[in-house]
């Protein structure tokens, strides 16, 4: 470490002597761990403090394994005296400050060690429903604290339920999605070993999304209603419960909340022949179905 400091001085010293730029100053350094190795790429900005507040000037990477002599190493040049915080951050690393006062022409070297953050993972896990009914295939994103990156996304399972795992400690922000359309969004924390759940009740209109409805009505062979006709579903798509309704006064009768696909129906009435009708069922739209029921002979 001291030859590359003492080599980095060197070229300095020739530069600013060079240049005859004696009235700026050159702040440089390198960047190790803790066992006193070298990191590269480590992000390193520099701020300048005017009045009560530290502006940034410049931001630089730290290099990589390039060469022997450039390992880890940083610069900032051409600045003007004044008080100066270096504010370097790695992932997987604590972030680190230090202060420098700089005067006209100092050429300054600065070793800074970073120290592995240990890392206490949390984990996030919740529920997405409408109307009490869990919905399944909502995407689910846990993205940084300005909702500016996706870090993990996920989509709800048939429960509506959702886990992120070995979430480190932080802020940010949960959003709800279904096709791309934002449906919901929360701020969240997340400490060390912290299990945090969240629940999304969303729009009871959220749910054409994802069903649809059949309404119809059930008359006899005069066209007259029939009160208290029983209409079931006797096929239906996997997962979906084979719903069973009656008619009211008018003979009518509405099953909601119906995945999309073919089912069979079927009404029925004491002394009625029964009267069987198939259809198709699209998300977020109502399907009419009449049935006339005929005396048994």
């Amino acid at each position: 470490m001291r030859a590359f400091a003492i080599f980095f001085s060197f070229l300095f010293f020739l530069s600013v002597a060079v240049l005859g730029a004696e009235e700026y100053a050159i702040i440089y350094g390198v960047t190790v761990d803790s066992q006193d190795n070298v990191i590269g790429d480590v992000k390193v900005e520099l701020l300048k403090r005017e009045g009560n507040e530290d502006r940034l000037v410049q931001t630089t990477i730290s290099r990589g394994k390039r060469s022997i002599y450039y390992d880890g190493m940083f610069i900032f040049k051409g600045l003007s005296a004044g008080f100066y915080t270096l504010r370097i951050s790695k992932y997987g690393y604590e972030e680190v400050t230090v202060g420098v006062e700089v005067k006209p022409g100092d050429i300054l070297f600065k070793r800074v060690s970073l120290r592995e953050r240990k890392v206490e993972y949390g984990k996030v896990s919740g529920k997405v429903i409408a109307k009490s009914l869990a919905l399944e295939g909502i995407t689910v994103e846990l993205s940084d604290e300005k909702a500016e990156k996706v870090l993990i996304s996920q989509e709800t399972n048939s429960k509506g339920e959702f886990t992120f795992e070995k979430v480190e400690p932080g802020k940010y922000k949960i959003v709800v999605r279904y096709r791309g359309k934002e449906l919901a969004k929360e701020d969240l924390e997340v400490a060390n070993k912290q299990q945090v759940r969240r629940e999304f009740r969303l729009p009871d209109e959220t749910l054409d999304f994802f069903y649809g409805e059949i309404e119809g009505s059930v008359k006899d062979e005069e066209g007259k209603p029939v009160r208290g006709a029983v209409v079931e579903i006797t096929k239906a798509p996997e997962g979906q419960d084979l719903k069973k309704v009656t008619t009211d006064t008018s003979g009518n009768f509405v099953i909601p909340l119906l995945k999309p696909g073919s089912y069979k129906l079927r009404a029925s009435f004491a002394d009625k022949e029964p009267d069987e009708e198939s259809v198709t069922v699209t998300a977020g739209k109502k399907k009419t179905v009449n049935f006339r029921l005929r005396k048994k002979r």
